[in-house]
């Protein structure tokens, strides 16, 4: 062990931390005028084939310097973004972002927490975030909860919760045991739900969609007549999934009566 005396530097640390700063200060103030006018430019530009190319370069065999690696960034990445961040995109379900979320990225890209256990100040924001959307949604205090990266991931783990749910901890250990679980959702529901049920094994035909009436929502009397169809071939029904604003038209699925449903028929309601 060394006597503390010698370079405490970390080996990834930057060989010179006041061009470090310099560099990171023209990137956030380059990108702060980004966001800033962003309005005053097109909504989105198609990637050039050059650009292109330079995308698709063979794994460099020794390192560059920052200052060229920031450049790069600034030809070939920063012009061509999909367009989300502009006032006038109405594509897809992209999130628009926030400046301020620039800053939190920041915070949390220098803490590098693993929220995975231990005692550090990313556990009680995250149990206090958790706490704040109980008080917010009518949750009961032993309600809890997760922070995921995006609503894939929210669909997922919110499926898989309710899997356990009707099957019991073992379910765990021993899988579904010959069980062939079902579950519903508007027939506009958004593709990330049919994935989680191919990644917890179930496959995306347990996935019933539903028709939906005219606004877009889903059918009640179609859902009900899907659950008891399922239940008189031996199926298990044991889920739900409501739609608060569908991809294609945004509508939302009528949650009072699905409620109801879920409760009356003892399924888990995924929103």
């Amino acid at each position: 062990m060394g006597d503390g005396s010698g370079d405490r530097r970390g080996r990834l640390d930057p060989a010179d931390w006041e061009s470090f700063r310099r560099h990171g200060h023209a990137l956030f103030d380059r990108l702060i005028d980004q966001l800033q006018g962003v309005a005053d430019g097109p909504v989105w530009r198609p990637v050039p084939v050059d650009v292109i190319q330079r995308l698709a370069i063979p794994c460099p065999d020794r390192p560059a310097g920052l200052g060229d690696l920031l450049a790069d960034l600034e030809e070939t990445i920063l012009p061509y973004g999909a367009g989300n961040t502009h006032p006038r995109f109405w594509g897809w379900v992209h999130g628009s972002g926030t400046p301020g979320g620039v800053l939190a990225e920041m915070a949390a890209a220098a803490l590098n927490a693993n929220c995975g256990g231990r005692d550090h100040a990313a556990i009680y924001v995250e149990r206090l975030v958790v706490d704040w959307v109980k008080e917010w949604f009518g949750f009961p205090d032993e309600a809890g909860g997760l922070l995921v990266g995006g609503t894939s991931m929210a669909n997922l783990l919110g499926l898989a919760v309710a899997r356990t749910r009707h099957c019991g901890e073992a379910v765990r250990s021993d899988g579904l045991a010959g069980r062939r679980l079902t579950a519903y959702a508007s027939a506009e529901v958004h593709m990330s739900s049919a994935k989680a049920f191919e990644l917890m094994g179930l496959g995306h035909q347990a996935l019933r969609k539903v028709a939906v009436d005219g606004a877009y929502r889903m059918d009640m009397a179609a859902l009900a007549a899907a659950v008891e169809r399922d239940r008189r071939q031996g199926l298990s029904p044991f889920a739900v999934i409501a739609s608060v604003g569908t991809v294609n038209t945004g509508a939302i699925d009528p949650l009072p009566a699905l409620a109801d449903f879920c409760r009356d028929q003892g399924l888990w309601l995924h929103v």
